[in-house]
C-alpha cells in the first residue's frame, strides 16, 4: 500500500498541519528554520517506526496548550498523527482471503497513533454482504438477513438447538416432508456455520480481522538524520546493549546495520571471532564504497576500509581483558593517503552513513517509507544535486521518499512540494501545496530553486548571446527580422538571446560561465562593465573572440546600441515613448554617445520605453535610415561570425 496523505495534531509546535498530500515517488517539505517541519516527519515517523520509537506525551504536546487542554479531556488519546493509505491489489487479496469477496474493499484506510502508543486503524467492512456470502445457497438467506442484523446473531441462529428426548407415547410427525425439510435447513444452516467459523472466530469481528490484516501490511517508516551517523571507531560490546539509546536517534544503529549487512550477528558472534569476520565487512564496505562513487561526484576515489582493533584493558578489579573496536577508515586513492572516517567531511560521514543504514532495509518485501531530516545539508550545492538524483534513482524506486529542506538546490520539481510555515502560538505550523498561499520568507527556496533551474536552461542552446539588457533584445530582434525580410544579413534565427539584466551583471555572468558554455557577449563600449570584460580578457579568464563591443561598428570610441541609429532615427522612437518633439538640432553637441546627450537635454530616462515603441510597431522599421541599417547588419555579421 501507499501513503496518500498525512495529517499532523497537536505535535509540539504544530496545532494542526492541514492535510498533506504525498506523492507516489518523492515529496520535498520546504520551509524556514524551525517552521515545523522536522515536527511533521517525527510525528509521521512514529505511526509505524522501524525502530519503536513511540510518543511522550509531556514531551511532545505543545507545551503551551498541555495544561490547558489536559483539564477538558484525556491526552493520551489524542491522535497526533493519522494517514490514509491506498490499497493495492495484494492489499485487497489478503482482505478477501480472510473475509470473503467485497466484504472489505476499500480504496483508502485510515491509520493514526496516539499519545498512549494505541495504533488505531479504519478499515470500512460490508457486514450486509459477509453474511449474504455465508448464506450462499441458503434456502431461507433472505429472511436470515431481514431477523438477524449482526454476524454474532447470525451465528446464534445458525447453531444447532440439542433436540429434547422424545417418550414412546408422544405421537411422531406424520409428515414426511416435513423432516426431509427439516434436514436440508440443517444441512444448509451448518454448511453456512462453517463458512463464518472458518472467516471469523468467536472472539473477533470482522473489523478487528480487517485491522489486523491491514497492520501487518501497514508501511514502516524509516527515518535517517544527522544524529545517526557512523562513529569512526565503535566499541564492539557497545553494541551489544541498548542502555540510555534513544531506539531512532543513535549511530549505533547504523553500526548494527552494517554488520548485518555483513550477515554478522553482534549478539551472537563471540569477540574472537570478530577478527574471521573482517573479510565480510569489508566486503559490504566495498560495495557500499563503489555505490557512492556513483553519486559523490566530489571525489570518486574514496573507499572505506574496517580494521578489527583489540585492546587489552584493565577492569576495576585488577583483571585484564580484551575490547574489541571497529575501525573505519577511509582509503583516498586520489591523494594516496587514507584516515579515519570520522575525520572526513561532514556531508561524505551523513552520505556513508546512510547508505550503510538503509541499505538493510532496501531489498525487503514490504512496504516502506523513507523520511530524510535535511539530507545533504552539509554539502555542496553541485553534491546535493548528486543527491537528488541518488533520491530519484535508488531511493524512491524502493519505497515512497518524503525529506526536508530549506536548500533550494534540494528543490527539484515544485509539484513535489509541500510549504511548511510557523504562523504563530494560535494557528501553529501549517502546510500548503500552493505557493501562492505562502509567505515571501518561507517561499525564498522556491524562487531560488527556480531561478537556479533557468540559469541552468538558459544556457543550452546551439548559440547564446548575452546582451546587457532587454531593449538590446528588442532592437536585435525586431530589426534582424527586418533585414532578413529584405535579404539581408541580420542575427542568425539560431542566436537565444538572453538579457543579463544591466551592464553591472555582464561580467560576472561571463566569468561564472567562461568556457564552459557556447556563449557570445555583446557589450556596450566604454561602460563600467565593459571595462571589467576586458580586464578578463587581458587575464586570459574570457575568449576574447567570443566578445563584442557595439562600438566596433561605429567610428566612435565610446557607444551605446542606441547608437547604431541616427539621431533623427532613435528620436522618433524616443519622442512616441516620452511625447516629445525633439529635432536633432536640440540636441547638446557630444563627441559619442547619444544616450549621453538625451540626458543632457531632459534627465535620465528608461532606455526600454524607446525599444518598446518599435516593439509594439514593427512597421517603424521600415521608416529607419539605411544608415541605421547597414549599423545592425554589420554588427549583426560580426555576432554571427563568433559561431561558425
Amino acid at each position: 500500500m501507499k501513503l496518500t496523505s498525512f495529517r499532523v495534531r497537536r505535535y509540539r509546535n504544530v496545532l494542526d498541519s492541514t492535510d498533506v498530500k504525498v506523492e507516489d515517488d518523492v515529496t520535498t517539505l520546504v520551509g524556514m528554520n524551525e517552521s515545523g517541519k522536522s515536527a511533521m516527519l517525527d510525528a509521521l515517523y512514529r505511526l509505524n517506526p522501524v525502530y519503536g520509537d513511540t510518543f511522550v506525551e509531556r514531551d511532545d504536546y505543545p507545551r503551551w496548550r498541555w495544561k490547558r487542554d489536559g483539564r477538558n479531556e484525556d491526552l493520551s488519546e489524542v491522535s497526533p498523527i493519522e494517514a490514509t493509505f491506498e490499497l493495492d491489489k495484494h492489499d485487497l487479496a489478503a482482505l478477501s482471503n480472510a473475509l470473503g469477496e467485497g466484504v472489505a474493499a476499500p480504496k483508502t484506510v485510515t491509520a493514526g497513533r496516539q499519545y498512549d502508543d494505541e495504533l488505531w486503524i479504519d478499515v470500512p467492512v460490508d457486514v450486509d454482504r459477509f453474511m449474504r456470502n455465508v448464506l450462499q445457497d441458503h434456502p431461507e438467506a433472505d429472511g436470515l438477513l431481514k431477523t438477524h442484523g449482526t454476524v454474532a446473531a447470525l451465528r446464534e441462529a445458525l447453531t444447532p438447538v440439542p433436540t429434547p428426548a422424545v417418550s414412546d407415547d408422544v405421537e411422531l410427525s406424520d409428515s414426511a416432508d416435513d423432516e426431509d425439510s427439516e434436514v436440508e435447513r440443517a444441512a444448509a444452516d451448518a454448511a453456512a456455520l462453517e463458512r463464518i467459523k472458518t472467516l471469523v472466530d468467536a472472539k473477533n469481528d470482522l473489523g478487528a480481522i480487517a485491522r489486523t490484516i491491514i497492520r501487518t501490511r501497514l508501511p514502516q517508516f524509516f527515518r535517517f538524520a544527522a544524529y545517526q551517523n557512523l562513529e569512526g571507531r565503535v566499541d564492539v560490546a557497545a553494541l551489544r546493549t541498548q542502555e540510555d539509546e534513544e531506539p531512532g536517534a543513535s549511530s549505533k544503529q547504523t553500526a548494527r546495520a552494517l554488520l548485518r549487512l555483513a550477515e554478522t550477528d553482534v549478539d551472537s558472534v563471540t569477540d574472537a571471532e570478530f577478527e574471521s569476520r573482517t573479510a565480510e565487512l569489508e566486503a559490504v564496505s566495498s560495495d557500499l564504497s563503489r555505490e557512492m562513487a556513483k553519486y559523490w561526484s566530489t571525489n570518486p576515489e574514496l573507499r572505506i576500509k574496517v580494521e578489527i582493533e583489540a585492546e587489552t584493558v584493565t577492569l576495576p578489579q585488577g583483571e585484564t581483558t580484551v575490547a574489541r573496536y571497529l575501525n573505519f577508515r577511509v582509503e583516498d586513492r586520489k591523494h594516496d593517503f587514507t584516515n579515519n572516517f570520522s575525520l572526513r567531511s561532514s556531508g561524505y560521514q551523513w552520505f556513508f552513513s546512510f547508505l550503510a543504514a538503509f541499505s538493510e532495509f532496501e531489498e525487503r518485501d514490504d512496504d516502506v517509507v523513507i523520511l530524510l531530516d535535511e539530507p545533504a545539508l552539509t554539502l555542496h550545492a553541485k553534491a546535493q544535486r548528486d543527491f537528488l538524483r541518488f533520491i530519484n534513482d535508488r531511493l524512491a524506486p524502493s519505497g515512497q521518499v518524503i525529506y526536508t529542506t530549506h536548500s533550494p538546490f534540494m528543490v527539484e520539481q515544485i509539484e513535489r512540494v509541500r510549504v511548511v510555515e510557523d504562523r504563530g502560538e494560535e494557528v501553529g505550523s501549517i502546510t500548503s501545496s500552493d505557493a501562492l498561499e505562502v509567505g515571501e520568507d518561507s517561499a525564498f527556496p522556491l524562487q531560488a530553486a527556480l531561478g537556479y533551474d533557468l540559469s541552468q536552461n538558459l544556457f543550452i542552446g546551439e548559440r547564446n548571446l548575452l546582451v546587457e539588457g532587454p531593449s538590446d533584445l528588442a532592437y536585435l530582434d525586431v530589426i534582424s527580422r527586418y533585414l532578413h525580410d529584405q535579404g539581408r544579413d541580420g542575427l542568425d534565427d539560431r542566436w537565444r538571446v538572453l538579457p543579463a539584466g544591466g551592464a553591472s551583471n555582464v561580467p560576472a555572468f561571463v566569468s561564472l560561465l567562461g568556457r564552459k558554455v557556447s556563449v557570445t557577449v555583446l557589450l556596450d563600449s566604454g561602460t563600467e562593465g565593459g571595462g571589467k570584460v576586458e580586464a578578463a580578457i587581458k587575464a586570459n579568464k574570457i575568449d576574447g573572440g567570443r566578445v563584442i563591443f557595439v562600438g566596433a561598428v561605429l567610428d566612435q570610441k565610446h557607444s551605446d546600441i542606441e547608437d547604431l541609429f541616427t539621431a533623427g532615427d532613435y528620436l522618433v522612437l524616443y519622442n512616441a515613448a516620452f511625447n516629445k518633439k525633439h529635432k536633432v538640432s536640440d540636441l547638446p553637441d557630444h563627441p559619442d554617445r547619444l544616450l549621453l546627450r538625451l540626458e543632457a537635454l531632459d534627465g535620465k530616462f528608461d532606455h526600454w520605453r524607446p525599444a518598446e515603441v518599435l516593439l509594439r510597431d514593427p512597421t517603424k522599421v521600415e521608416k529607419l535610415s539605411q544608415t541605421t541599417l547597414n549599423n545592425f547588419e554589420a554588427l549583426a555579421r560580426k555576432i554571427n561570425a563568433t559561431h561558425t
